[in-house]
């Protein structure tokens, strides 16, 4: 019985994990996100240069979080990266979880908890980008 309390108590008082999406793109340059996971939709921010959208989640006791996120800005042509996933829970609960996605002309970066900053992939031009659900 104890045990059961102690996973109980544990569980409630797990800090929040952190997505936040920013935008290093340059002075005028707006970053349009779009975020969803299985159970929420955040809708469409615009991210102002040197500024960042973040938001706050606890993972599910019972099943994976994942959240995804659609990022778009106007380089020469419109530019999109698909971040799938932009947080993917693990096979336990995991507290205070942080990803930070850097948008940069270049391409996508993530820094993930207190790691360096690394790249992840380019930018893209062609299709029409879909959140997946």
């Amino acid at each position: 019985m104890c045990f059961g309390l102690s996973e109980s108590f544990g569980f409630w008082n797990c800090e929040k994990n952190t997505v936040e999406l920013r935008n290093e793109l340059g002075p005028g340059k707006i970053l349009r996100v779009n975020c969803t996971s299985k159970d929420d939709v955040i809708g469409v921010k615009e991210v102002a240069f040197n500024d960042a959208y973040h938001f706050r989640f606890k993972e599910h006791r019972t099943k994976r979080t994942i959240w995804l996120c659609l990022l778009r800005w106007r380089g020469q042509e419109d530019l999109y990266h698909d971040l799938w996933p932009a947080y993917r829970g693990g096979n336990t609960r995991r507290c205070a979880e942080k990803r930070s996605w850097i948008s940069l002309p270049d391409g996508i970066y993530l820094e993930k908890n207190k790691e360096p900053r690394k790249y992840v992939d380019k930018w893209f031009s062609k299709g029409n980008p879909q959140l997946r659900p």
